[in-house]
């Protein structure tokens, strides 16, 4: 199961997004405070961040800054000023979705769902790119080995007729 860090102030939305969350066949973990949630994102290793600006006074963008340090997984940023000057900053600072906090918990979990396919996808490719780069090296390793192996049969086919 995939664990999903929501750092969010605890109120009842958080706890309905948490419960959503969960719905959708995600390990939900709140942390309250922003500097303990930085601490724990490499113990945690969660494959994406909800981030809520609401848990500090920083701005979004320094709060995605001190995010990007940490870690590179995606990160949902749901700003309490999703104003047009803050959703290109965030976005340009790391954020990969900028939504206002007054979206509608559904909208919010979908795109965590949208976001997990795309890294799903990401990962899948990687894999797949790997994969054939190892078939390659072993093709071009049995392509070495046969010229070797053909002299070996060679003198094998003399000494018999020699025989």
């Amino acid at each position: 199961m995939q664990t999903i860090l929501l750092i969010a102030k605890s109120s009842s939305p958080s706890k309905v997004l948490e419960a959503q969350i969960a719905a959708a066949g995600f390990y939900p973990v709140i942390v309250e405070d922003f500097q303990t949630a930085l601490l724990f994102i490499p113990q945690l290793s969660p494959s994406l961040i909800v981030l809520s600006d609401c848990v500090t006074n920083q701005s979004s963008i320094l709060l995605c800054q001190a995010v990007r340090a940490v870690t590179d997984v995606p990160l949902l940023l749901l700003c309490s000023k999703a104003v047009d000057e803050t959703v290109p900053l965030a976005l340009g600072w790391g954020a990969d979705v900028v939504l206002p906090t007054d979206t509608s918990i559904m909208t919010i979990v979908t795109q965590i769902e949208a976001l997990q396919r795309r890294v799903e996808w990401e990962q899948k490719s990687v894999v797949e790119q790997m994969t054939q780069e190892k078939l390659q090296l072993l093709d071009n390793l049995l392509f070495d080995l046969k010229a070797p192996l053909s002299l070996v049969v060679d003198a094998l086919e003399v000494q018999q007729s020699l025989e």
